[in-house]
């Protein structure tokens, strides 16, 4: 089953997930070993079989034995697992510090939320260290 195939039968709570494997197969703007490479990336990045199964078999033949050896590598895969932790940061700012929405406009004002979000963060930290 293609890639596409399978989004395609994504229930509808899932569409955010459709509409996103969508955009990422009809992207122009990157080159085919990035696109393939984040595709699969992402796919095993979720755990899910059939979308392992499904990514594989859409980038079988696609990304280069450099591109696949670099993926297999201990580096990358350590910086992978490095980029999953850092998912956990971002949520719990959401959930515990507003990041949801911020209280300022514009671009200056989100960096000044953004900013203060990340230091109550690590003031509570320090805190919870002691």
């Amino acid at each position: 089953m293609s890639l596409k195939t399978f989004a395609d039968a994504l229930p509808d709570y899932a569409k955010d997930l459709r509409l996103n494997v969508g955009s990422l197969l009809n992207d122009q703007t990157l080159g085919d070993q990035r696109k393939y490479g984040l595709l699969l990336s992402c796919a095993h990045g979720t755990g899910y079989k059939p979308i392992v199964e499904a990514a594989e078999a859409e980038c079988a033949g696609k990304l280069s034995p450099e591109r696949q050896a670099l993926e297999r590598s201990r580096p990358w895969r350590r910086g992978y697992r490095w980029r999953a932790g850092i998912e956990g940061r971002i949520a719990s700012l959401r959930r515990d510090f507003g990041w949801r929405k911020s209280a300022y406009h514009g671009q200056d004002g989100m960096e000044r939320w953004l900013g203060l979000g990340v230091m109550a963060s690590n003031l509570r930290r320090i805190a919870l260290a002691k």
